[in-house]
């Protein structure tokens, strides 16, 4: 029994902290979606935002993560922290960057007006958060009332 005991006692260790990791990643994690309302034309850079924000009590490292759309494009935060309880917005236009405010650079909307999904992913491709809306949202396509985010 011993024996046996010495054996799995690496693996138990292991999936403890496998599971620690995994839950600590998605303590950063999407708030709400504002696809560009209406317009395939933007207006101003902060016309359409996805919102990320640290639940957790510490600070994490963002560095290298990605929020991509269901069509695939794919934005990579620039090498940072997220200090504990704070809230990033990775605006789709162009514009310069802030401790609240990302520019993604892009001159047309990334985001799907009546149906996308963020997804956001660590450095290593783990999912840590996902947020749809229409079609691949919690209620399957309800009607969604213009100029108002999509609450994740």
């Amino acid at each position: 029994m011993r024996a046996m005991l010495r054996r799995l006692l690496p693996l138990l260790v292991l999936a403890v902290f496998a599971g620690t990791a995994a839950h600590a990643d998605a303590a950063v994690v999407l708030r709400a979606a504002y696809p560009n309302p209406g317009t395939w034309m933007f207006e101003g850079p902060t016309d359409e935002w996805v919102r990320v924000r640290n639940t957790e009590a510490s600070k994490r490292w963002i560095g290298g993560w990605t929020l991509t759309s269901h069509a695939g494009l794919r934005y990579t935060f620039p090498g940072r922290y997220l200090c504990a309880g704070c809230a990033v917005t990775v605006n789709t236009g162009r514009g310069r960057g802030s401790l609240a405010d990302l520019f993604w650079g892009r001159t047309t909307p990334v985001w799907g007006n009546s149906s996308d999904q963020a997804t956001l992913r660590t450095k290593t491709g783990v999912v840590a958060d996902r947020c749809g809306w229409g079609t691949y949202g919690p209620t399957g396509g309800a009607p969604h009332r213009p100029g108002s985010p999509w609450l994740c």
